[in-house]
């Protein structure tokens, strides 16, 4: 049932937030899991927020100037999470699908919960919060949210 609520959604989608957490850092599945989401967001408006901090994202074939790295230092870092800021600015009032994957708490004011405030305040934006262990959604979100416990990289295999 999830998967078909999530395989509609993406189909009526304009955009596609995507976030990465701490549950695809150094995973040994992080290649095969990189490579569906690539699959996943083909001809796809989309962008990437991660928290992982290995760098296997940089070995995937996702466009790098749509990937922002949370904590990043430098003037790469900067530059795209101003590119992520300008992006960001164009989903209000579009269709938005939020993916969230495998984001915990280690950095929650980087993805979880500004993906959270942009699918409140964006009327036709849809939240996929998938962990393993820590797929809570908080309750302003009931109808506009869907929480999956599961391990994020096996779930996104799954399609």
């Amino acid at each position: 049932m999830e998967q078909e609520a999530f395989r509609k959604a993406l189909a009526e989608s304009e955009l596609v937030l995507v976030g990465i957490g701490e549950e695809w850092e150094k995973s040994p599945e992080g290649a095969e899991g990189y490579a569906c989401l690539e699959k996943l967001l083909a001809g796809k408006n989309y962008f990437i927020v991660t928290t992982a901090a290995d760098g296997m994202i940089r070995e995937s074939h996702l466009a790098a100037d749509r990937i922002a790295e949370a904590g990043a230092a430098g003037e790469d870092g900067a530059s795209s999470w101003d590119t992520y800021m300008k992006w960001l600015q164009g989903t209000l009032n579009k269709r938005l699908l939020i993916l969230e994957l495998g984001v915990g708490f280690r950095m929650p004011d980087a993805v979880r919960w500004p993906f959270e405030r942009i699918a409140y305040l964006n009327r036709q934006a849809m939240l996929f919060r998938v962990h393993g262990k820590l797929p809570q959604l908080p309750e302003n979100l009931e109808g506009k949210g869907v929480s999956i416990r599961e391990n994020s990289i096996k779930w996104l295999k799954s399609f």
